[in-house]
């Protein structure tokens, strides 16, 4: 079973195997966390917690691609025939190799699963434009472009919103009384803090440290949250953080 962490991350993200979470770096797969900061000693070598977490990885797990492989049909989406022949793809096996040990009749054969795999690959691009338009027509017209795991959560009126931020927002400073718990309410507090980042800009963490601290003292788990829902988005070592033009909104 996925780390949550696995179904959090962008693709580039899973490319490496982990994500950077508050001050370190946690393993996709397995969950395990390396703190920033500390120095790791492993077969003799000592190494900062990025390269730890890259060895972990690798030593661990092998590649994503035989994680990925493996998750099974209902995540994949892939057949087992189809399953095998893109492992043996990954695997750099030949065309004539990969008919002769799976039993195909001609090299033919593999080179339509090999058309057959781009033209899936286009199908899900369309597919995921088509569930953003689905959902766009729902009434789910403030879900940021950023957002993950859209549902229920974000169906939030106007005048919901109007009521949340009255109870959460001090009308006279700006900042929050109190973080909600509720998943709707949170993403409504959310959106708010986003939009007191410049769209596009480059910040440190420092820097949006600095600016969250402004309207709540936990500015940490603000900063957390503002990744984990997708309204901020940064670089993989977590040294540039940026909000763009599509989130926010």
């Amino acid at each position: 079973m996925m780390h949550e962490s696995f179904w959090r991350a962008t693709i580039e993200e899973l490319k490496t195997g982990w994500v950077y979470e508050e001050e370190g770096y946690r393993c996709v797969i397995c969950g395990t966390y390396f703190e920033r900061g500390i120095i790791f000693h492993e077969k003799g070598q000592f190494m900062d917690a990025e390269k730890a977490a890259s060895n972990h990885f690798l030593d661990t797990h092998g590649s994503i691609e035989q994680e990925l492989l493996g998750l099974g049909k209902k995540q994949t989406g892939l057949s087992d025939v189809q399953n095998d022949v893109l492992s043996l793809f990954m695997a750099g096996e030949t065309d004539e190799h990969i008919a002769k040990q799976l039993g195909f009749g001609s090299v033919s054969t593999v080179r339509q699963y090999r058309f057959k795999f781009r033209e899936k690959a286009k199908q899900a691009k369309v597919f995921l434009t088509l569930m953003e338009r689905y959902e766009e027509m729902e009434g789910r017209t403030n879900v940021h472009k950023g957002a993950k795991m859209v549902d229920e959560r974000w169906e939030t009126s106007k005048e919901e919103e109007a009521i949340f931020m009255a109870t959460y927002i001090d009308e006279q400073t700006g900042r929050i009384k109190q973080f909600p718990r509720k998943e709707k309410r949170k993403i409504v507090i959310l959106r708010y803090l986003a939009g007191k980042f410049v769209a596009s800009k480059s910040y440190s963490e420092k820097e949006v440290s600095a600016i969250l601290k402004d309207y709540y003292d936990d500015f940490a788990t603000l900063r957390r949250y503002l990744i984990e829902y997708g309204f901020m988005r940064r670089n993989q070592d977590g040294s540039r953080y940026w909000i763009e033009e599509s989130l926010g909104k």
